[in-house]
């Protein structure tokens, strides 16, 4: 007679935000369960509008026109190495962009290939994230995050569920506590806008994460052209992908002939190419930790901060009047006609520059997150500087218990110090087996 099996206790995780790094993790998640081990790991999504919401155009940070510039090879189960081999089937046969497309039909990929491989759009991209979360077994619990609560060594959510689509927006309910305890936290996503103060100057102010779902409004906006002075400037504040992806719409709609100033502290454009040289330490872990804190650190900014893919630059080639002026922005004010962009350039003096209409492109706030922790919590490590010293994040994407006194909390978007592909869309299959892998026992491999 067979002794009963012992009741094994699942491990449970707590994604924020749905998108490419959510789906990745559900797609490994899924893969272990069905192949490794004997303790279940359930991922839980916490969206606050759909999965895939910040790819599709409908939510804002994209259009979903633009072209992904990261190869679309590098898909959710990306780079099938060093795994164990029936995980790496799973992931490949159930969750790559491939099985996507085939299971869409066998003529979409098809057509696919023979039409050269071509790089999906952001609304594409959206779509396979969804139907990956889809065909994983993690649940999504629609409703926007808005706390952290330690509880007993676990966390519990604090969110507002999504009680009613009112037409295009959605409306939350009060604050409610989550019926299951977690045993770690991931948490993804740009988070919102950093902007420059703005007065008096709403029609004429855009910024990079909302003007995507308020281009008739920017068209109003471009249209007006002051009549005293046709040729004042378009203003982009930033230089970084925002900026260009802004310019390089502007660029597409009728806007290539106008006076462009971008007010950065960056002299110009930095470019990314698929660089073989680069590539290779994307994924050869031996060598990035070889490296000085510094040189990673480096490294990581030169590919994933304020820079540009070359598909992207090759749609700004034809704008002829853009000029590049050092500087902080610290203010925009408004005139009946026309804003004004105040800034600090490299003397810290102040300057101003009369603006037709103004796209504000300064970047997003990675560490919005912490807003979800209490004072109490974050007394507890010291905040954001605690946090930002080196060699405070472990292999597993998550802050060192030496700093964080807290449950595990895993940040892919801090973790340059781990590796330069977690924060993007580079690395996907690794960024999810360093977080989830660190949940299994030897026994389970």
């Amino acid at each position: 007679m067979e002794a009963p099996k012992k009741e094994v206790t699942p491990v449970r995780l707590a994604v924020i935000g749905g998108g490419a790094k959510a789906a990745a993790l559900s797609a490994r998640s899924y893969a272990l369960n069905h192949t490794v081990g004997d303790r279940p790991i359930l991922i839980d999504i916490y969206e606050a509008v759909a999965e895939g919401a910040n790819w599709s155009g409908g939510s804002g940070y994209t259009s979903g026109h633009q072209t992904l510039c990261t190869p679309i090879e590098r898909d959710l189960g990306y780079p099938y190495v060093s795994e164990p081999e029936g995980v790496k089937r799973i992931l490949f046969e159930r969750f790559s962009w491939s099985a996507y497309l085939i299971d869409q039909s066998s003529r979409v990929h098809l057509d696919w290939v023979e039409g050269g491989r071509r790089p999906p759009t952001h609304a594409d991209f959206a779509k396979y994230l969804t139907w990956a979360i889809k065909h994983s077994e993690a649940e999504v619990i629609k409703g926007r995050v808005v706390g952290l609560v330690e509880s007993s060594g676990k966390w519990k959510i604090n969110y507002r569920p999504v009680i009613l689509k009112k037409s295009e927006s959605l409306v939350y309910g009060h604050a409610k506590k989550s019926a299951e305890s977690y045993d770690g936290v991931v948490v993804t996503g740009p988070g919102p806008a950093s902007r420059v103060k703005v007065s008096r100057a709403g029609s004429f102010v855009f910024d990079g994460q909302t003007m995507w779902s308020k281009l008739d409004q920017v068209r109003v906006a471009l249209d007006q052209v002051p009549p005293k002075d046709p040729d004042m400037p378009i203003v982009i504040i930033g230089a970084g992908g925002t900026a260009a992806a802004i310019l390089a719409w502007l660029a597409a709609n009728g806007q290539r002939s106008r006076n462009f100033i971008v007010i950065s502290t960056q002299p110009a454009f930095y470019t990314r190419g698929d660089s073989v040289f680069e590539n290779k330490l994307f994924n050869s872990r031996a060598t990035w930790l070889s490296l000085p804190p510094k040189v990673r650190a480096e490294f990581s900014d030169r590919l994933n901060r304020g820079v540009v893919w070359n598909s992207v630059m090759g749609e700004l080639s034809g704008i002829q009047r853009i000029n590049f002026h050092y500087g902080r922005a610290t203010q925009i004010t408004g005139a009946k006609a026309n804003a004004r962009v105040s800034y600090l350039d490299a003397y810290d003096r102040s300057i101003g520059v009369d603006a037709s209409v103004v796209f504000d492109a300064i970047g997003f706030d990675g560490w919005w997150w912490l807003k979800l922790l209490s004072k109490n919590s974050l007394s507890k490590f010291g905040g954001r500087e605690a946090l930002e010293a080196n060699e405070v994040m472990g292999d597993d994407l998550a802050f060192n218990p030496s700093v964080w006194k807290l449950p595990p909390l895993h940040a892919p978007l801090q973790s340059s110090q781990i590796g330069p592909g977690y924060q993007s869309l580079m690395s996907l299959g690794s960024m999810a087996s360093c977080i989830l892998d660190a949940y299994l026992t030897p026994s389970d491999l």
